[in-house]
């Protein structure tokens, strides 16, 4: 069941219990201010829940902070004591806890009636800070002030720019502001004017309130800086314009910005808007390292203003804009803001800036909007360039789940536990009455829909009669319900026009999608792919706006969405079978496609000769008119390529004194049967001309509608029955599970086990694999990035194989409860790496808080009401928490794969599993909670799976218990994370050790030469104890440079060769360095995964020549070592052993290694027969061999003993 309040809150409220945001208010005018959390439409009075001892919690139940004034003290206890006590409200406030619900009295006192309160300002507000940080605010100002040519000052994009404002003249929604006076611009020589500004303002803005602040001298690290934010709140900077325009230059605003900033009553914490965190925009430069965030991430907070003038009765819509615009993130305005050792304090309060987005309509004020006066803005019974007096500023926002919207529809049907996506909306209304301002409150309204799926089995709520104070029952005399029932039919029937309307606007775009010229622009430009997919978005949000609280309107509603979300499908299909101009295609049974020319190109004209001899080839072209091919391999069957379903006819016909059974369907068909004459096989080919010209005038009938219709079944399967049904991977490369050997990895080179091939690893990271394989639209940019890989050699990645949270993209939502749209995700990247030939090393859980990590399980521990440590740490030790993390790498480990069938703890494409993404444990430095952990979740691991190699994923520190090797580590703090290398790497069940590598980060002030030296001894330092103190391998699984951070790239490029060359000098020497995995690698259209050591490889000719280099070099170590080969020859062979080795020459893939392998044992086997053996048989006898699938199979090679070394 989701979370639900025993207060009736209707469904469009600004205040469900998922929102609970923290306010001060007065029941009384006469009475002393305290805080309160809004639920429904009342506020609930926390000081007297704190006074009933409901707070009992290890930090909040001795404080005294829900008595004070304002919410500064709770702000001061910092991130511990606000989920504390968030846990605590909704806990006491759901429909199951009896403590409040039960108690008439308490209740009478702690619940009180919105409408009867006052509010106030929640915050003693210490300082404000205004940032400037919405890019295209910026350049709309810079351009109208400077020229294009000077927009943006070039330290914009290195810096978020920001003046110090007036604490004192922030003010809470309702608080009259008067029309500022002040000098304005000159016009000519005149002297400035003086006056009421001419030109009054809002600026669309959020803030951010801080919380526990930092000391003085002690910066914020940026990817801490979310812990100091309580929450936001949104925020009018009201502006004059004029006047600001004559102080700007050269210190910034003042009289023009401080005489009033309005902010709203109700404070929304970080942890409610979580849901509606997304990635931020790309940053170019890369900001500096103290700016540069693992994980930079912004909310998806949709926001509007509307202006109503005095006198007018409807407002009009000028702004439509979204927080997700902004260029620098709040937290890296906090890192920013401490950098000089600057103190915030709690109650600091830090303004966004106006918030602009890149469309004409997204523009966050009047002065971007009327371009400073020049353009007339329409209203709707008025006119505006600025502000008048008595105009209503409205500003609206709203926070939604922004999905695919096929995964839109089904999320809201199959709910987990009943933990659906929550849409929230959060509103901001500004009255300008000379001028007076109101600002409202968040919302953010929760919607669930129960799935229509028979076979869930849903417990119907019990229902709860609780009597809350001055609470007005409603009349239930006949009329009124009379009434009741009347509107309620006129608006049933309205909804149903308004899915009537969207159904026949579907119908139109339905027969524009169908037609062929709208197809072809379709493939050809990029523009009309996005209006199509804009228009088919616009539907379904016009239905989004339908509430379903009927169940025939929202029976309705789901239909229309279905069907639009098929068409949706189908775009999506036509766009990804782009057809080059000119040129016909086949389909393929697996959707590969072979042109014509290039089938008929690959067929040997002269086979039928060499077998048939010239009376067979004249007889096939005088009297059966086509060409005879012998066809030693049918490539449509073994390449998947598509075989036409053509009826057959039958004719026995003598031919070379041979009785040859032909089949054959006409002179305009390709015939697919074979010609039986002795042990060799002929297919027949007719004039290939006449072939080419009626296949492709009859392709569309027989191949391209009915394979339409295969794809509509199938995407009709997939959007209702998607939970139950897969669609199988029929064929998968082979491969064998790599373990270790001492200090080496080796892998099985047969399939008995019996003998085995050392690996050397060159590969890279790409963590955002899994989040991008989620929507169908996105998966081309995986493929590619895994299809590049390898052709630059890799043959391992690393990738994240979790994703911890609320969010649409999370694989865990909640313990134990999973995403399957997200695991299908994971499904395919696991495919697609082995369709390339590749690995992949899978990590299970962040120590940092992206994608969730080791705080969101003590998070969930914490929500769970298990009394957990103060610190995330306890994710380590508590047991509770470590169940919830064991039970996830259950699920892992145990999922069987969609595609394939195949468990992932029996998957060879999986390199080996890795506990942890760099864990640190800075509660207990000495390491022995980290170690214990290691211990048991090692333990665990091995016992669901003992076929993968298993790693921990530390960075490599040395603790203090190994202080011979501390003058290795960076600095003296890397001693005091809690992790020690030689320890942590030791335990029994970890398979091998992991390294991190990040010079420009670990020695900021060092140069290029002190770089490389540290370098050098650090991998020098980690291979020599994984050879002789460990005996394990040693894998180097993150290592990089960024060519920001260094001078020229020169220097990136001498660091990242640095390690290269100490691998490839420990492969030389058969040494515990088993390789390294570059950090990391993107393609093009994934900006939004980047950070300071990302880079798309191909940009940077030297990066990419080096990484190539690498595993060219590699690879060569298997030819420069001796490779011995017993040959044991009995009763003749050798000639067999011949015959066997040009087959595998024939049929090897067209891959550098194969191709090599192919040569090592043709070359092998011909030296070892000797001068005196019988010549080998012609390549064209590979036919006697062929399989029942119609492919060739070469004989293995007898008796024959391989010991290689190689790379994967």
């Amino acid at each position: 069941m989701a979370l639900k309040s025993f207060i009736d809150v209707l469904p469009n409220s600004h205040f469900p219990i998922q929102n609970l945001p923290f306010g001060v208010f007065k029941p009384e005018p006469s009475s002393a201010p305290r805080p309160g959390v809004a639920i429904g439409d009342y506020v609930l009075d926390l000081s007297e829940i704190a006074s009933a001892g409901l707070f009992d919690g290890p930090i909040l139940k001795n404080s005294d902070c829900f008595q004070q004034p304002n919410l500064n003290k709770l702000l001061a206890l910092g991130r511990p004591a606000w989920k504390e006590s968030r846990i605590t409200l909704q806990k006491l406030l759901s429909s199951t806890e009896p403590k409040l619900r039960d108690n008439a009295n308490l209740r009478q006192k702690a619940l009180v009636p919105m409408n009867k309160v006052e509010l106030l300002l929640p915050i003693a507000v210490g300082d404000y800070t205004d940032f400037f940080s919405s890019m295209h605010h910026a350049k709309n100002c810079g351009t109208m002030f400077r020229g294009p040519e000077n927009a943006i000052p070039p330290n914009w994009f290195h810096l978020p720019i920001a003046y110090h404002g007036r604490a004192s003249s922030v003010v809470i929604s309702g608080t009259d502001i008067i029309r500022p006076r002040g000098q304005g611009y000159p016009s000519g020589t005149s002297p400035p004017y003086f006056g009421p500004t001419l030109k009054l303002d809002y600026e669309l803005e959020m803030a951010a309130v801080v919380g526990s602040g930092n000391e003085l001298g002690k910066p914020v690290n940026v990817n801490e800086a979310a812990d100091h934010i309580f929450g936001l709140v949104l925020m009018n900077d009201w502006s004059a314009r004029d006047i600001q325009a004559w102080e700007y230059v050269p210190l910034g605003p003042f009289l023009g910005k401080s005489f009033g900033t309005t902010i709203s009553p109700w404070i929304v914490s970080l942890e409610a808007l979580e849901p509606f965190a997304c990635a931020a925009p790309k940053q170019d430069p890369l900001p500096l390292p103290y700016l540069a965030e693992k994980v930079s991430r912004n909310y998806d907070i949709q926001l509007e203003v509307e202006i109503k003038p005095a006198g007018v009765e409807d407002s009009t819509v000028v702004t439509k804009s979204n927080f997700k615009h902004l260029y620098w993130t709040l937290t890296q305005q906090i890192a920013h803001h401490t950098i000089n050792g600057c103190n915030l304090r709690p109650g600091d309060i830090l303004g966004t800036g106006t918030i602009s987005g890149p469309e004409p309509d997204s523009l966050g004020c009047l002065l971007e909007l009327s371009w400073n006066g020049q353009k007339t803005i329409s209203l709707k019974g008025a006119t505006r360039k600025f502000l008048e007096d008595g105009d209503e500023v409205i500003i609206t926002g709203f926070c939604k789940f922004i999905m695919h919207y096929a995964l839109r529809i089904e999320m809201e049907m199959n709910t987990p536990l009943g933990l659906a996506p929550a849409r929230g909306r959060l509103f901001l209304h500004c009255l300008d009455d000379a001028i007076k301002c109101w600002i409202g409150f968040f919302k953010m309204a929760s919607f669930y829909h129960l799935s229509v799926l028979s076979s869930l089995d849903l417990e119907a709520p019990i229902p709860i009669t609780v009597h809350l104070p001055q609470q007005t029952q409603p009349n239930s005399a006949p009329a009124a319900t009379k009434i009741q029932s009347a509107y309620r039919a006129h608006r049933i029937r309205t909804l149903h026009r308004t899915i009537s309307s969207v159904d026949s606007a579907a119908d139109e775009l339905q027969r524009v999608i169908q037609r062929q010229d709208t197809v072809d622009a379709i493939r050809s430009d990029e523009r009309e792919k996005l209006r199509m997919n804009e228009a088919l978005m616009a539907l379904l949000l016009r239905l989004d706006s339908v509430p379903g609280w009927d169940p025939a309107v929202r029976e309705a509603r789901r239909k229309v969405s279905r069907r639009i979300v098929g068409m949706q499908e189908i775009l999506d299909a036509i766009t990804e079978s782009k057809v080059e101009d000119g040129q016909s295609y086949f389909w393929g049974y697996d959707g590969f496609t072979r042109n014509w020319d290039e089938i008929l190109a690959e067929m040997e004209e002269d086979v039928c000769k060499s077998t048939g001899g010239d009376e067979l080839e004249r007889f096939c072209a005088e009297h059966l008119g086509f060409r005879c091919l012998q066809s030693t391999t049918t490539y449509w069957t073994t390449d998947h390529e598509f075989l036409l379903p053509l009826k057959w006819k039958e004719k026995d016909l003598p031919i070379c004194n041979n009785v040859i059974h032909f089949s054959f369907m006409s002179k305009s068909q390709l015939v697919n049967s074979h010609v039986s004459w002795g042990t060799t096989e002929i297919g027949c080919i007719l004039n290939e001309e006449e072939v080419k010209e009626e296949m492709e005038a009859d392709w569309r009938d027989r191949i391209l509608f009915p394979f339409l219709g295969i794809i509509s079944f199938t995407t009709l399967l997939y959007l209702n029955f998607s939970d139950q049904l897969s669609f199988p991977v029929l064929w998968q490369p082979k491969m064998a599970f790599v373990g270790t050997n001492s200090t080496h990895f080796v892998v099985a080179e047969d399939d008995h086990g019996g003998n085995y091939s050392e690996i050397y690893v060159n590969g890279w990271n790409s963590y955002w694999l899994m989040e991008k394989s989620i929507w169908v639209s996105s998966r081309s940019k995986v493929s590619k990035m895994l299809r590049m890989g390898a052709q630059m050699g890799l043959t391992v990645c690393r990738t994240w194989a979790f994703s911890d949270g609320y969010g649409s993209s999370a694989l865990q939502t909640s313990p134990g409860v999973f995403n399957e749209r997200v695991f299908r995700a994971l499904d395919y990247v696991i495919v697609e790496a082995r369709k390339n030939k590749l690995r992949l090393i899978l990590s299970l859980v962040n120590n940092l808080n992206a994608f969730g990590g080791k705080t969101q399980y003590v998070r969930w521990a914490e929500e769970a009401g298990v009394n957990v440590s103060q610190t995330d740490d306890s994710f380590f030790s508590h047991p509770t928490v470590k169940d919830y993390y064991k039970a996830y790498i259950k699920a892992i480990l145990t999922r069987k794969n969609s595609l394939t069938g195949v468990k992932y703890s029996e998957d060879p494409a999986i390199f080996a599993w890795e506990l942890i993404n760099e864990p640190r444990c800075l509660s207990n430095s000495s390491a022995p909670v980290l170690q214990a952990w290691i211990t048991e979740m090692a333990a665990y691991v091995k016992s669901l799976d003992d076929k993968h190699l298993l790693t921990v994923g530390i960075e490599g520190f040395y603790g203090p218990k190994t202080t011979e090797r501390s003058k290795v580590n960076p600095g003296e703090w890397a001693a005091s994370l809690g992790s020690d290398f030689i320890q942590n790497s030791a335990v029994d069940n970890i398979d091998f050790a992991s390294v991190h590598a990040y010079p420009d980060s670990w020695i900021q002030k060092g140069d290029s030469e002190a770089k490389m030296n540290f370098l050098s001894r650090w991998v020098d330092s980690h291979i020599s104890d994984g050879e002789h103190v460990l005996k394990k391998p040693v894998l180097i699984t993150e290592f990089g440079s960024s060519l920001r951070m260094n001078k020229t790239p020169e220097d990136t490029n001498l660091l990242l060769k640095t390690v290269y060359d100490r691998v490839y000098e420990s492969a030389k020497k058969r040494e515990a360095g088993a390789g390294a995995l570059i950090w990391q690698l993107l393609v093009e259209g994934v900006d939004e995964y980047a950070d300071q050591f990302s880079l798309v490889a191909w940009d940077h000719p030297s990066i990419y020549k080096l990484i190539t280099r690498q595993s060219c070099r590699l690879r060569r170590i298997f030819f420069n070592t001796k490779v011995t080969l017993e040959i044991h020859i009995r009763n003749g062979e050798v000639t067999h052993l011949r015959h066997a080795a040009a087959l595998a020459f024939r049929h090897a893939f067209l891959t550098i290694r194969e191709f090599w392998i192919a040569i090592s044992a043709t070359v092998t086997a011909l030296n070892a027969v000797g001068p005196g053996a019988a010549p080998p048989q012609a390549l064209g006898h590979a036919a006697e061999h062929r399989n029942t699938r119609g492919a060739t199979t070469p004989h293995l090679l007898k008796n024959a003993v391989f010991a290689s070394t190689t790379i994967i």
